[in-house]
């Protein structure tokens, strides 16, 4: 099995497609080798050699410690993402998105017990943005929150400011102008303070409040 679904539904949507490229089952490999095999595909920025090999490589994680199985987790989730930006198939977009979401949902407890919150703030931000490519709102919301409380707690401002300008960004669609207007105020106060790029952060968080503004 070279290819992996969320489940029957993104299986059966996606196979007019797959079949397309469906070819014989990939051999057994062990650890070292599939990860020499998935170094080569990212080395030549083959993102589908990638994800041929990402159904076996969960299977040989399993017994891995934390921090290789978050590792191959986000390398699978990232490829899924690039792989989204291109799709122009809507069946093909949506396996992408839903394989982020999984991947870095997968990849939550197990940052959390090596207490890597940078990476987990920026999964649960990551999880929130394709909840919204599915039209999930509601969803997304609960995890963009969490990722802003998380970047409020352990001082990740690059996270908590990403969370906030999105969060504002829903509130406004939704209609709820104070709220939203809090939250771009909310991400202009952390943009100073965002580790790398804070000038970007603070000028991107300032013309989102001003049109926010005008548009009242």
């Amino acid at each position: 099995k070279n290819a992996c679904y969320c489940g029957a539904e993104c299986q059966n949507a996606g196979w007019k497609k797959h079949k397309k490229n469906c070819t014989a089952p990939l051999p057994r490999l062990t650890m070292p080798e599939a990860v020499n095999k998935i170094e080569t595909a990212l080395r030549s920025g083959n993102l589908r050699g990638v994800l041929e090999w990402e159904g076996r490589m969960e299977v040989l994680i399993v017994d891995q410690p934390d921090i290789t199985r978050s590792f191959f987790l986000s390398t699978f989730a990232n490829a899924h993402a690039s792989q989204l930006e291109h799709e122009v198939d809507a069946a093909g977009s949506r396996h992408h998105a839903r394989e982020v979401i999984r991947l870095e949902k997968s990849r939550l407890d197990l940052l959390g017990r090596i207490e890597h919150f940078r990476e987990q703030g920026e999964a649960l931000h990551n999880i929130g943005q394709h909840l919204l490519i599915e039209k999930r709102p509601e969803e997304a919301v609960k995890y963009l929150q969490k990722a802003r409380d998380l970047g409020a707690a352990h001082g990740l401002f690059t996270v908590e400011c990403r969370a906030c300008s999105d969060l504002g960004r829903i509130a406004l669609q939704e209609g709820r102008q104070e709220e939203g207007l809090d939250l771009y105020r909310n991400t202009l106060a952390a943009a100073p303070l965002v580790e790398e790029n804070e000038g970007l952060y603070e000028l991107n968080a300032l013309d989102r409040l001003v049109e926010a503004l005008l548009s009242q």
